[in-house]
């Protein structure tokens, strides 16, 4: 399990090894990405985005992280849980990257006896986790099957979405966007698509349409209301 080909590469998964954690970070559908090594900054069609030298991350795979063989949270926990938890991560230095093929698990390993797990669940062979390095991608393009006639469709669709909607949409990108909000809901789907949800605040006037990740309005709240609540505000409506 120790890649003893990659080792010998400069620019490969290997080369994380020694890497501080300088990020840690919730995506889409409970999805984790580490970074590690330089900030970088860089404009695009979603407008300035920010990346790491190196960047770990999980897909539709489960993930948990272990200290010692311990479990200590994951993408069963709470998001809560999850968001408390992240910043232990930080300052960890990578002591070795661990993976039997890219269909299979990816196991980082800290120097504190920390682990990140991400775990393959697919039995047709798609990859639960991707490790993005300076100039390329592991797996890279080449390791997987091109995207389907349909797929491509969706992309595309995707992407016009995103144009029209950058126009319509909210999208400060601030700290405390709708992604930490409580009453956000994810858009299903790929593509552009992870950038977007739905505000289900009855008191926000973006109540029930879509919102960016990074949007923001007066509403805001990291907990909902308790049932009583909820309740008494029925029945004054």
């Amino acid at each position: 399990m120790g890649n003893t080909e990659d080792n010998k590469i400069a620019g490969t998964p290997s080369a994380l090894k020694g890497l501080p954690c300088v990020a840690a970070e919730i995506m889409h559908y409970l999805n984790i990405v580490l970074g590690f090594g330089e900030l970088i900054e860089e404009e695009g069609p979603r407008g300035v985005q920010k990346r790491w030298t190196w960047e770990v991350m999980s897909w539709d795979g489960i993930w948990r992280v272990t200290k010692s063989k311990k479990p200590i949270f994951g993408s069963g926990s709470d998001e809560a849980v999850i968001e408390a938890q992240l910043p232990s991560l930080l300052g960890l230095t990578v002591e070795r990257v661990d993976y039997e093929s890219f269909a299979g698990d990816l196991r980082v390993h800290f120097s504190d006896g920390t682990t990140l797990e991400i775990l393959s669940l697919s039995a047709e062979g798609d990859c639960a986790w991707s490790i993005k390095g300076p100039d390329s991608w592991f797996p890279s393009e080449t390791d997987g099957a091109e995207l389907t006639e349909q797929e491509e469709e969706l992309s595309a669709h995707a992407e016009a979405c995103f144009t029209r909607w950058r126009e319509r949409v909210p999208m400060q990108n601030k700290e405390r966007g709708c992604k930490q909000c409580a009453y956000y809901r994810h858009l299903q789907g790929a593509w552009y698509f992870w950038d977007f949800g739905v505000c289900t605040n009855g008191q926000s006037e973006y109540d029930g349409k879509v919102v960016n990740l990074g949007s923001i309005c007066d509403s805001f709240s990291t907990s909902l209301p308790p049932v009583s609540s909820r309740d008494e505000r029925e029945e004054e409506a």
